[in-house]
């Protein structure tokens, strides 16, 4: 037989953690949501995404941060904690690692005109 699951996405758990990116998420309650296992959840993670869950969802926070630093003016302090990174030095870590540059100075390059405060 085959298992009552096996056409099961994870797709609804991925946008479930878009709108959690601020809240800190591991990889049981992703599963959990998903109502796989663990092991199952990661592997189906993999097979959609490339990535692993933990990895996609370090990505999506980076790709979140990228683009409140693009957009608005809030404190680096505020976008880590907007994008579950709980502190500006996680935040800055990871932008080090990843992108190579500093939230500051990516902020410089990248913001776009006109951006008022608190946006």
């Amino acid at each position: 037989m085959v298992p009552q699951d096996a056409d099961r996405s994870t797709s609804a758990t991925r946008q479930w953690a878009l709108e959690r990116l601020d809240e800190p998420l591991t990889l049981e309650e992703m599963a959990r949501h998903a109502h796989m296992s663990v092991r199952t959840f990661t592997r189906r993670f993999r097979q959609e995404t490339g990535l692993s869950p933990l990895k996609w969802l370090a990505q999506r926070r980076l790709a979140h941060a990228r683009h409140l630093l693009e957009s608005t003016t809030l404190p680096v302090a505020r976008i880590a904690k907007a994008c579950g990174f709980g502190d500006p030095v996680a935040l800055r870590r990871q932008f080090h690692t990843y992108v190579g540059l500093s939230p500051a100075a990516y902020r410089r390059t990248h913001s776009a005109p006109g951006v008022t405060a608190g946006r």
